[in-house]
């Protein structure tokens, strides 16, 4: 071996055993992820399952109180001998009922009286067969029967439901095996008692087939109240007390046997005798009082291998089976006679858009196929121009499309794709058609794209890829460029395909970039700005102050006047450099979020408030306040201007405020309540706004930065901020911050 190859087979070592540790790491994750969302969805498909086996219950009970409705009981006296007019009615009334429900095996009416003889019964000899009358010599004693004697001790309006059994007829388990359900209710004579029973037996195969797993991967079982498997993935293991087999839950699922008594839903993991770990979804149900079914989906953890083994078998199976259908024809195409042979010809016409010459006017089968074949190839015809018309349309709009579209398949294969795709990624089209889509990611994010393809075509929706990921596509030249990607899932006639529409935002990003670097600059600005100013300020204020103690007996009062409003602007202006200067540090001096006691700031916050809590005789309440992360500077400097406010717009009353906390999807939502002025519709809009006083009590005091700033932090930790108010009422503001993490 040379030492390329060695090399070679090195690098395949590497790499093989990097994409299996990233894989392991990865598959964990995503399993942690998304184990919750298909433990529900599995716990949806289980309970759509029983609602319709609920309801499928719900319309034989009343088919069968609607039969006992419609009997003329009052047309015989007794139901020992009665008249056959009055048995010719019943039995039409019978096959009008049954031959609108091909599960319905039987519809009899059965006298109470003697042995239990059948009076009339209409029947078929399996799903959907022809219905036809049994002669009276046919007919059966059922008094030993158990649904006899329940439905017969019922009253009127009552249905007795039987439990899911084999159906027997003369004793013996009837051959194929039916399942069936019985439904049974008693019909009253004139004299109060029950004179007979209406019986519907109803075969529940179709229906028990119906909610077993509409996949490999996922194995269902529909238990009864003995133990007894209705559905089993094993159609041996099914019946157990009428077969007398032995296979029960309780035995072939010992360890799970104690939560079958559950009345209600469960889930647990198990390994099966094969080593493979199955998650057991359950459901305890009723359709009818006193009968308990569980259903269980049983979903396996099948690896990529699996997948790709079945995928492989398909493909062979698939390839054998239409060589082995090629074969069979050609060896039946030599042995047909002419109107056959004409038959083949005139489809390989219909097949190549011409219009093909039929023996209409043959006899007999072939006769009846051409003219069958014919309005098929009318038909036909249509349906292919107005296919190729909307796919005219759907090319069309494709193409001219202003986003660079490319249609993907299960295989991660390109399938198609438009000219704008090619100016954006410089690939003529034959290059990238029928290539893996990880040709247009970069290396670094092939494994992980990979990953998230499958999950979206194991869950496909319309949605935005990686809405809080930068996304990058790879050039033909091997420069990448920024994107945004929209997915969306389409049926087409090759299977579920993924439409992408691709957007290069590289212009957005620089956008971006210019107002990332502008909005820094403009808060450094304001900082500066601010800073420089305090001085000047001051000093302007403090001779503003000297002037008017030492010389304001020496001024007339509309000097003295005029020298207070300076004094009183001065400081004003004072006070509104100082909250600016706040609002700048909010993103350049803020220490990143660490968990704070929330409970603990906010008392700080109180005992500096302490002074204006007793002027203003305001009351605060708190509630159970949990910890948050967050700078703990601006988390008092937030509740202090919150708190600021419901003070200061207080009305006549004394201030009430009251401080709670909630967990809100996984956030924590506080509200800080009052019960002050309010605020006008009006001014809705102006909440957050800088210099925004609002019409405050005190109208010379406040600089209209405060709830500014409080938005400003608020958004600095992830989080949002809004307001409820009614005027005249008071106001709440709420705010999210994310929970404490230690």
């Amino acid at each position: 071996m040379t030492l390329a190859h060695r090399l070679t087979v090195a690098m395949i070592g590497v790499a093989l055993t990097t994409a299996i540790i990233i894989a392991l790491v990865v598959g964990q994750r995503i399993r942690l992820t998304i184990e919750p969302i298909e433990l529900e969805r599995q716990r949806a498909v289980v309970h759509g399952k029983i609602l319709e086996f609920t309801s499928y219950t719900d319309g034989v009970v009343a088919d069968v109180l609607a039969l006992r409705k419609s009997l003329p009981a009052s047309s015989f006296v007794s139901v020992d001998d009665p008249s056959a007019e009055s048995l010719d009615t019943i039995a039409q009334l019978f096959r009008a009922r049954i031959e609108t429900k091909p599960a319905y095996l039987q519809v009899r009416l059965i006298s109470v009286a003697g042995d239990g003889q059948e009076l009339v019964r209409i029947e078929r000899p399996r799903y959907g067969g022809p219905v036809s009358l049994v002669s009276r010599h046919d007919l059966q004693p059922k008094g030993h029967r158990y649904y006899l004697s329940e439905a017969a001790a019922m009253g009127e309006g009552e249905v007795f439901v039987s439990p899911i059994d084999l159906n027997r007829e003369h004793g013996r388990i009837q051959q194929p095996h039916v399942a069936v359900m019985r439904a049974a209710t008693p019909v009253i004579g004139n004299d109060g008692k029950v004179i007979a029973v209406v019986v519907i037996n109803v075969d529940v195969g179709p229906l028990l087939y119906a909610m077993t797993g509409t996949s490999d991967q996922i194995q269902t079982y529909l238990i009864n109240r003995k133990g007894d498997f209705l559905v089993h993935p094993n159609r041996d293991h099914r019946f157990a007390s009428d077969l007398g087999h032995g296979h029960t839950f309780a035995v072939d699922f010992a360890d799970l046997a104690g939560h079958v008594s559950l009345n209600e839903g469960w889930t647990a993991e198990r390994r099966t005798p094969a080593g493979e770990i199955v998650t057991m979804v359950a459901e305890t149900f009723m359709p009818v009082p006193d009968y308990r079914f569980t259903l269980i989906n049983a979903v396996p953890s099948l690896g990529a291998a699996a997948t790709s083994e079945a995928r492989r078998i398909i493909l062979w199976s698939s390839i054998a089976g239409v060589a082995v259908a090629l074969f069979v024809a050609l060896l039946l195409g030599r042995r047909l006679s002419k109107p056959i042979r004409q038959m083949a010809e005139s489809v390989a016409a219909l097949e190549s858009g011409e219009v093909p010459e039929l023996p209409e006017r043959e006899p007999g089968e072939i006769g009846v196929l051409a003219r069958a074949l014919h309005s098929t190839s009318a038909r036909l015809q249509q349906n292919t121009q107005a296919l190729r018309a909307e796919e005219r349309r759907f090319r069309t709009l494709f193409e001219e499309s202003p986003s660079a579209l490319v249609l993907v398949n299960a295989d991660r294969q390109i399938t198609m794709l438009n000219t704008q795709a090619e100016r954006l990624f410089g690939y003529p089209r034959d290059e990238l058609l029928n290539q893996p889509v990880d040709i247009l990611v970069p290396h670094r994010l092939r494994h992980a794209h990979a990953k998230h393809t499958v999950a979206y075509f194991n869950d496909p929706a319309s949605r935005t890829m990686g809405e809080d990921l930068d996304l990058f596509g790879l050039r033909k030249d091997g420069t990448e460029v920024p994107i945004a990607v929209g997915l969306a899932p389409l049926e087409t006639s090759a299977g579920l395909q993924t439409l992408a529409a691709i957007a290069d935002i590289s212009q957005r990003r620089q956008f971006e970039n210019r107002l990332r670097r502008s909005n820094d600059e403009l808060a450094q600005f304001a900082y500066v700005a601010a800073h420089d100013l305090r001085e000047p300020l001051r000093i302007v204020s403090s001779y503003s102050e000297l002037l008017a103690r030492r010389y304001k007996s020496s001024l007339d009062e509309r000097a003295g006047t005029y020298l207070s409003y300076m004094v009183s602007e001065a400081k004003r202006m004072q006070s509104l450099i100082t909250d600016l200067l706040a609002y700048s540090k909010v993103e350049a001096h803020g220490r990143p979020p660490e968990p704070i006691s929330t409970q603990r700031e906010l008392q700080a916050v109180l005992k500096t408030l302490q002074p204006l809590i007793e002027r203003e005789s305001a009351t605060i309440t708190t509630g159970e306040l949990p910890d948050v992360m967050a700078d703990a500077n601006q988390f008092r400097m937030l509740m202090q201007n919150l708190l600021n406010n419901a003070i200061a717009y207080r009305s006549e009353r004394p201030p009430e405020i009251l401080i709670s906390a909630k967990s809100d999807r996984g956030m924590v939502e506080f509200a800080v309540k009052d019960n002050g002025l309010g605020i006008s519709s009006e001014f809705a809009e102006r909440v957050f706004q800088m210099f925004q006083r609002l019409g405050r009590k005190d109208e010379e005091s406040g600089s209209g930065i405060g709830l500014a700033l409080v938005k400003r932090i608020v958004e600095r930790h992830d989080g949002r901020i809004w307001f409820e108010s009614e005027v005249g009422v008071g106001t709440t503001f709420f705010f999210t911050l994310h929970p404490a993490q230690r």
